[in-house]
């Protein structure tokens, strides 16, 4: 989560990257914090956007295939471009705020060209970065679930979804967002590593 608050924060890009590059043993570029948290800012819009996509997907799927679940959900996404198009909104007036944020905390941010990235999550060799990565991913998890449930919260609000049902349905599917993409992106990477491993094993017959 870019948003800086006292020292430097751990973005969910880094959380989440620095653990697929542990567990490939690969090495992670050594950029600060604070760029990762520009990249990540500026990234919200297309974030958001894909999390409200995915939250309304899965509203669908808990509600199932039927005429009441389809009249619910139809009211605030006649089409998954409405979603779209709501995360996208409410993740541009997020990006707006967390770059001001960080335009305001820039020289507590600032690093001297000769000063070590002291920050074990971008040390490669570090043997605290499995530990520290894993502890923080479930509070930025919580974090990313608020913040996408109110990015859709401004999102319906500036699109004209006035209704309460329609912004809670939407808040709701917002905030379902992250915890489907976490899903969804772990499961297909144990999935390619159960196929590299099988490979790997018939390879060795």
């Amino acid at each position: 989560m870019p948003i800086p608050a006292g020292d430097i924060p751990l973005p969910t890009f880094v959380c989440f990257i620095r653990l697929l590059s542990i567990m490939n043993s690969s090495k992670f570029p050594s950029f600060s914090n604070h760029f990762y948290s520009i990249v990540e800012a500026i990234l919200s819009p297309v974030k958001y956007c894909l999390f409200q996509v995915l939250g309304t997907q899965m509203i669908l799927l808990i509600l199932g295939e039927t005429h009441h679940a389809h009249s619910v959900v139809h009211k605030v996404a006649t089409s998954l471009a409405e979603p779209a198009r709501i995360g996208a909104v409410g993740g541009i007036g997020l990006a707006i705020f967390y770059l001001s944020q960080i335009m305001l905390q820039s020289r507590q941010w600032h690093r001297s060209p000769a000063e070590p990235l002291d920050d074990p999550l971008l040390l490669p060799n570090s043997d605290s970065n499995l530990t520290v990565t894993l502890s923080a991913a479930p509070w930025i998890l919580i974090k990313e679930t608020v913040y996408s449930a109110v990015a859709s919260l401004i999102g319906a609000y500036v699109v004209g979804r006035t209704e309460f049902r329609d912004r809670m349905l939407l808040s709701i599917a917002g905030a379902l967002g992250p915890i489907v993409f976490l899903v969804l992106m772990f499961g297909l990477l144990g999935i390619l590593i159960g196929v590299a491993w099988a490979l790997r094993r018939l390879m060795r017959w």
